[in-house]
């Protein structure tokens, strides 16, 4: 065979190499500014879905933004802190044992989360990822936990506010009206940062718009992935490395 004969063959095994290109690794993408565990955070925020009653639920929401990508970001996993609170009683043990957390991001509307805090999950949310994890502990004994997911990729764009809420499904007994009760809360610091809460007993009035309560607050997360490479820089890619072999072949058969 002819160098070419060869050339369209090469070239055509290039589109080939590109659908080839291993996927580049999951690294951070976005950090709030507090690690797992951090003592800077001292306060936390109930959070979570109660399998007791579908109108027993809460939600926290922290806004985020992934930097300026013109194919945007795979979103593949997230880590995040928390506790089992027993207001005016105790914290309970929250490390060695899984828990069903239910990941939910929401678009922006106006500067809150694009939904309501008793939307049923998913809801208004324009992804939501189910992952059961086990809490590990960051260095308070077993009372504060850690977690880790990974999860099916969630395509985001660059330069865009997001919310997240993370909030486990369980049998929490926690009442907000009488203070009584445990409930799963979310770690974070207070007194910096924009997070929202809502939930059942906080549309009494107390709540601001759409349900939600601006509290001022920042929470403990970090989310990993991988930005997304534009279509034309991987066919370059390809179609640069396989046609300087075609050349190559080219050469040689002209010089021979």
């Amino acid at each position: 065979m002819s160098g070419l004969q060869r050339i369209p063959i090469l070239l055509g095994l290039a589109a080939l190499v590109v659908v080839g290109i291993p996927a580049a690794q999951a690294t951070i993408i976005y950090d709030n500014g507090l690690t797992i565990g951090d003592p800077l955070s001292d306060f936390n925020s109930f959070s979570f879905t109660s399998t007791l009653s579908p109108y027993n639920q809460f939600r926290v929401a922290d806004d985020f933004s992934l930097g300026a990508s013109p194919a945007g970001w795979s979103l593949t996993g997230a880590s995040w802190s928390g506790s089992l609170l027993e207001p005016g009683v105790a914290y309970h043990p929250v490390t060695g044992f899984d828990t069903v957390f239910d990941i939910l991001i929401y678009s922006d509307s106006g500067g809150q989360p694009n939904a309501a805090p008793l939307d049923p999950v998913p809801g208004t949310a324009i992804a939501h990822r189910q992952v059961t994890v086990s809490g590990y502990e960051v260095g308070y004994g077993n009372l504060v936990a850690g977690y880790d997911a990974s999860f099916a990729p969630v395509y985001l764009s660059g330069g865009t506010t997001y919310w997240l809420t993370i909030a486990p499904l369980g049998d929490y007994t926690w009442d907000e009206g009488d203070g009584t009760g445990v409930g799963w809360s979310w770690w974070g610091r207070s007194g910096t940062g924009n997070a929202y809460q809502g939930g059942t007993e906080f549309l009494n009035g107390a709540a601001g718009s759409n349900g939600w309560y601006q509290q001022g607050r920042q929470q403990e997360f970090i989310l990993s992935g991988t930005e997304i490479p534009e279509p034309t820089s991987l066919i370059l890619l390809g179609l640069g490395g396989l046609a300087l072999v075609a050349i190559g072949g080219w050469k040689r058969v002209k010089s021979s």
